[in-house]
């Protein structure tokens, strides 16, 4: 969860432009993968506030499973302090300065 947010993030961040908070219910980012999507179904492009959101639901869950190891000499694997990074980036384009 936490690499699908982070891959996420950089998609966003790279091919749907800036994220304003003044527009973010009207500016269209991308559509949000997850494990369940459809093959058939053409995917449903987002907005960007709705992308974001996916973005920190897919954090949270990955706090919830408390799954992550305290970081460590093995860089090959992620840790949750990859996790707090993820979430503060996010949060930090996202203007989310107050929480």
């Amino acid at each position: 969860l936490t690499l699908r947010a982070y891959l996420h993030y950089l998609l966003v961040k790279n091919y749907a432009g800036a994220y304003d908070p003044a527009t973010a219910d009207t500016q269209y980012a991308m559509a949000y993968t997850f494990e369940d999507n459809d093959p058939s179904q053409t995917p449903v492009q987002l907005t960007m506030k709705k992308f974001y959101e996916n973005i920190l639901a897919d954090i949270a869950a990955a706090k919830d499973l408390d799954a992550l190891q305290a970081p460590s000499n093995n860089r090959m694997r992620i840790s949750n302090a990859a996790l707090y990074a993820v979430e503060a980036l996010v949060k930090l384009v996202e203007s989310g300065f107050a929480e």
